[in-house]
């Protein structure tokens, strides 16, 4: 299992995730994807972007929001193409089945630090929350 440690690298990356997280929760030029999040989890309270790759006619997303899943989806480029938000599938990924499928040590620690983020962000870990709201409401 790999652990942070604070090298030069971590300190980049987490960087990265605290202005992203800044900005898709302040900048009015990202109210768009604001909205999308918001449709599809309720209280935005953190989100970051852990994958982005830009196309010739959409953006592809990858956002960590809450700490508690990954929304993962595209977004046309022509402003027009964008007004039914409806139309934008959002998919869901618990974090546990996003981290199966990671490969490579850089997007590794995007996964640790973004979840560390949101950690500090939130207040306590949002997968421990999860389990014990499922468990009170007696889905064990």
């Amino acid at each position: 299992m790999m652990k942070l440690i604070g090298s030069r690298m971590e300190r980049e990356i987490e960087a990265q995730l605290r202005a992203s997280q800044s900005s898709l929760l302040n900048d009015p030029d990202q109210q768009l994807l604001r909205t999308l999040l918001t449709r599809t989890f309720g209280d935005l309270r953190s989100a970051m972007v852990v994958g982005w790759t830009p196309d010739q006619g959409e953006d592809f997303y990858s956002i960590l929001v809450n700490g508690s899943a990954f929304a993962c989806f595209e977004v046309p480029r022509e402003p027009e193409a964008v007004l039914d938000l409806a139309a934008i599938e959002v998919k869901v990924i618990h974090p546990v089945d996003w981290k199966k499928h990671l490969r490579g040590k850089p997007n590794n620690l995007t996964y640790l630090i973004a979840m560390k983020i949101a950690r500090e962000t939130l207040g306590s870990d949002p997968l421990t929350i999860e389990r014990e709201e499922r468990r009170s409401q007696g889905n064990t």
